[in-house]
């Protein structure tokens, strides 16, 4: 019969008894179910006063001196002595077991008899469920299901003498405002189990398809499950109170968009003599020269391979890798030949140059050794660790720079990047999807440079485009990336014992250093002090005027001439080596004659650089432990690896497009994400990465939805994921968070812990 769909999750939450279909038997599970026979023999007593008491509201759901509890106590007595004693996960299969096992026995243990008639009559309160069910799911191949006959007789008799109803209001799904739900909350929900362990619900946790990272991020849960004894009602309550909820920042473009800096189009193209100045090209030469000799050789014998054929350029590559000198004219062809390399590596990457004729901002480098950035006064942006190795990215930070200065602002919208992006295309959007809270926050994390918003997961940009003209059936998406997950990736992601670890360590270095720097300051003052007396005993000597003609400068001595101009004459560097000689040996200033000062000056500044290279002994290993460590941010929800920020994003961009109305999701091709990035690795992440993750996840919507290439207007064909109906209904309903796919892993209408759970998957 027909049953509105709508009522199908009464029963999946947990409103309506699911009854006991018959499970597929685990092997493992009906063993260790037989196994208990011994307690339920012992604890039949119990049990049967218990049962008795039941009605008047007296009983237990473990009565001490019961089955189960002498079989959790004696499991805990394995815990004590390192042996694993399985807990009753009440599961069918271990249910059949202890039910076969109290037959075999000589008495029957009163429980096995209990869940031989509670199983009876589960299957019968179950009978509207497993209908509801069988309206919305697949029946065998044959097109018979042999239990609906036996449902529908069961249901037409309840009819309205006190049975449930047949068609009971369902509840509605706890699915956040973006679309997503917790499958941990949904299985906790349907757990038959009552009380138990924590590590006894943890363990149901993931056989019902719940992902390790749901339980170690969704806030006191971990504490929970680490407890020795829990309910089922407290760990539904924590889920709804604290399941991870992520939010969504999205930016709009107006008719003006970004009101950016005004660098031309295309960038102005420096000769390597602007870029370097002509010593770089003579040093070149010489690399050249020395490491790329046999290039240069084969260079000048194919521009004139009649005064240097090929059986002459051993003996001249002997000659110079000897030091024997060669004519003139031979060493000025092959420097031309070298020169060439060097001209031609060049022109590869060239130095460039942006200039914005409002500001004064200006970008100049290249891809290969990467990009400064000048402001409005001409300084040069200090860019950390952050310098950028593509001009696109390069203008992004100069432009950040100048909005956080106040040169430029935003104009008609508040989209940042829209340039960024392949042509045509309507309603261009930035979209931030965060996680505000989770298990182990110590921070929040924040890519300057591109977006201040914190705990960005993952952000995409989208345009609305057409498979066919006017359509405008596209989510295109142009940019699909986790700063976070990139951050990590680079740096490694921070743990606890590396965050400890880090402290521990610079606790240790941090005394050492400022010794270091406290001794160091000592030796640069009696350098200082040393420079100024052979400064002022060289002014007594040979005085041009009152004043004299000699003064130092940071320890290094200076001649002032007459023009007012000043000569260095004695380096630091030579002034140390005074005073690294004993005092016997002379130098250039020395009168002969010493004062007492001055002779103890020299094994002071030994007796302080031997502290200092003993601290510096010290520091080093424990820099180099420091640097061994992780220094990017902690891992957070949904960014532990790219496969996990691609497929929450897609998932995102899924429940987007089909709330939209969309019939597609098409990606940007990784070709052009390297070439606007200089990033070569972005050609497999957007080719190879997101397609396969994309197809897990269309996967467990409908397994017959389209992905593959499919023509995009104006663009060509993109790697696009067909949004079905089937689908569009499947997304609607809620999309789990942690889990890969949409309509859940837990089918109604067959007992959870028997419900078949896939061993991989992307999280």
């Amino acid at each position: 019969m027909a049953i509105d769909p709508q009522y199908y999750g009464y029963y999946q939450q947990g409103l309506l008894d699911e009854g006991v279909a018959p499970p597929a038997i685990s092997g493992p599970d009906f063993v260790r179910g037989m196994k208990y026979a011994p307690f339920d023999l012992l604890g039949a007593p119990v049990d049967l006063a218990n049962m008795a008491l039941s009605p008047l509201g007296l009983g237990s759901d473990m009565p001490v001196g019961g089955s189960d509890y002498l079989i959790n106590k004696y499991a805990d007595l394995g815990d004590l002595l390192g042996i694993n004693y399985d807990r009753p996960t009440g599961s069918g299969s271990e249910t059949l077991g202890r039910i076969t096992s109290g037959i075999l026995a000589p008495t029957v243990g009163a429980k096995t008899v209990g869940r031989v008639v509670q199983g009876v009559g589960d299957y019968v309160a179950g009978a509207p469920a497993r209908v509801v069910d069988r309206a919305r799911s697949v029946t065998l191949g044959s097109g018979i299901d042999p239990t609906s006959i036996v449902d529908d007789l069961i249901v037409r008799g309840m009819g309205d003498n006190g049975g449930p109803p047949m068609v009971p209001e369902a509840p509605v799904r706890d699915v956040d405002e973006l679309g997503f739900y917790s499958q941990a909350l949904e299985v906790a929900q349907g757990l038959k189990q009552k009380k138990g362990t924590g590590q006894q619900f943890e363990a149901m946790l993931l056989k019902g398809g719940v992902k390790p990272d749901e339980i170690a991020f969704t806030p006191g849960l971990r504490g929970l499950l680490d407890q020795p004894q829990v309910t089922q009602e407290e760990l539904v309550g924590l889920l709804q109170d604290q399941r991870v909820r992520p939010q969504e920042t999205v930016f709009y473009g107006g008719e003006s968009q970004y009101d950016a800096l005004n660098f031309p189009d295309r960038p102005e193209v420096l000769s390597m003599e602007d870029a370097y100045g002509a010593d770089y090209i003579s040093d070149e030469i010489e690399q050249v020269l020395e490491f790329e000799l046999d290039d240069a050789l084969a260079i000048m014998s194919r521009a004139d391979p009649f005064a240097y054929p090929e059986s002459d350029l051993p003996k001249i590559q002997m000659a110079i890798e000897g030091g024997d000198p060669l004519p003139q004219s031979i060493m000025e062809d092959l420097e031309s030949a070298a020169e060439e390399i060097v001209r031609t590596r060049y022109e590869y990457d060239p130095v460039v140059r942006l200039q914005d004729p409002d500001t004064g901002y200006e970008i100049v480098g290249s891809d290969d050794v990467g990009y400064s950035i000048r402001d409005e006064g001409g300084q040069y942006i200090d860019l950390g660790n952050n310098i950028p190795y593509s001009l696109s990215e390069a203008r992004i930070q100069a432009e950040n720079h100048a909005m956080d200065a106040g040169l430029v602002g935003y104009g008609g919208g508040e989209t940042r990047f829209s340039e960024h992006t392949e042509p045509s295309g309507t309603n261009y959007r930035e979209i931030l999807l965060q996680v505000p809270e989770y298990e182990g926050m110590r921070g929040e994390f924040v890519q300057r440079g591109h977006f201040d918003e914190p705990n960005i997961a993952v952000h995409a940009r989208t345009k609305d485009r057409a498979t066919e003209s006017g359509s405008n059936d596209v989510l295109y998406v142009e940019e699909l990336q986790s700063d976070w997950a990139q951050q990590g990736r680079d740096k490694g992601f921070a743990t606890k014992e590396s965050i400890d670890k880090k402290r521990e360590l610079e606790a240790a270095i941090t005394p050492l250093m400022d010794e270091q720097m406290r001794l160091s300051k000592e030796r640069d003052k009696l350098i200082e002090d040393y420079g100024a007396k052979i400064a002022d005993k060289q002014a007594a000597k040979s005085p041009l005027n009152d004043e004299g003609m000699y003064y130092s400068r940071y320890g290094s001595v200076y001649r002032l001439e007459p023009d007012e101009s000043s000569v260095l004459v004695l380096p630091r560097s030579q002034v140390e080596e005074i005073l690294q000689l004993s005092m016997d040996q002379a130098y250039p200033f020395r009168p002969g004659k010493e004062t007492d000062w001055e002779l103890a000056a020299g094994p002071k500044y030994n007796e302080l650089s031997s502290k200092i290279k003993d601290l510096t002994s010290q520091i080093k290993p424990i820099k180099d432990e420091l640097s061994e460590l992780p220094s990017g941010p902690q891992k957070g929800p949904l960014v532990g690896n790219t496969e996990k920020f691609a497929e929450a994003g897609i998932k995102r961009l899924l429940i987007q497009a089909a709330n939209e109305g969309k019939k597609y999701v098409s990606f940007s091709p990784g070709d052009l994400q390297a070439d606007r990035w200089n990033n070569p690795g972005l050609e497999v992440y957007y080719d190879d990465i997101i397609p396969k993750v994309a197809k897990k996840v269309v996967k467990r919507f409908d397994k017959d939805a389209f992905t593959g290439n499919k023509y995009i207007e104006e663009l060509g064909d993109r790697f696009t994921i067909e949004i079905t109906p089937k689908m569009r209904e499947a997304i609607q309903k809620g999309v789990p968070l942690f889990t890969t796919g949409g309509a859940g892993l837990l089918g109604a209408g067959m007992a959870r812990e028997e419900r078949p759970q896939p061993t991989e998957g992307i999280l």
